[in-house]
């Protein structure tokens, strides 16, 4: 197993943990990166050594490599080009941010029951539904957006204690901006956040 099958394995588990609906409906590239499968919060189950191999596996998904995704003829095409090159910009997929791709099933049942971190019990993204309030004051169950850890119980809580992130925080969908959690657009670029 490589990058790719590991980056696609990750996102299939956080797919179906998550965000279901994402199984058989298009998102948009820059979701991928930000809120379904962010190294930084996968980094561990991914066993990506650095961000440029993420990028890079991120780009083969892109490009159409294996049939795991469909996208946008284009933004595959560019995928595509700039892995072939001899000194390949990782990061070319932030120029098609507002692209959308779908997992093929094909992807999906091959990976759906793939035995790694949702056996260890490792926590996967987590649902939007959790990014559009932070709790004030949380209760035993909760658990950080970011990397799944354990919130304190009964106190208005700003950062999480495991990883540190701001969870009075969201991101455009669109451009990455940092937004306050009850912005209902973004102020960089005027996308709408959803609050589901």
């Amino acid at each position: 197993m490589d990058d790719l099958d590991r980056l696609v394995r990750r996102l299939v588990q956080n797919v179906r943990n998550g965000y279901p609906q994402y199984l058989s409906q298009p998102v948009e590239v820059s979701e991928l990166y930000q809120t379904l499968i962010p190294y930084r919060h996968n980094r561990t189950e991914l066993e990506i050594e650095t961000n440029q191999d993420y990028e890079a596996a991120l780009c083969q998904l892109l490009s159409g490599e294996r049939g795991y995704a469909h996208g946008d003829p284009a933004m595959q095409e560019a995928m595509r080009r700039e892995l072939a090159s001899p000194n390949p910009n990782t990061a070319v997929f932030r120029d098609f941010a507002a692209a959308r791709v779908t997992l093929t099933s094909e992807a999906v049942r091959h990976f759906a029951d793939s035995p790694t971190s949702l056996q260890r019990g490792a926590p996967s993204s987590t649902p939007r539904a959790s990014q559009s309030a932070a709790p004030a004051v949380t209760d035993p169950a909760s658990a950080c957006r970011y990397c799944g850890g354990a919130l304190p119980d009964g106190r208005r809580v700003l950062f999480c204690p495991s990883c540190g992130q701001n969870l009075m925080v969201q991101r455009c969908p669109a451009c990455g901006t940092e937004l306050e959690i009850h912005y209902r657009y973004c102020i960089t670029c005027g996308r709408g956040v959803a609050a589901t």
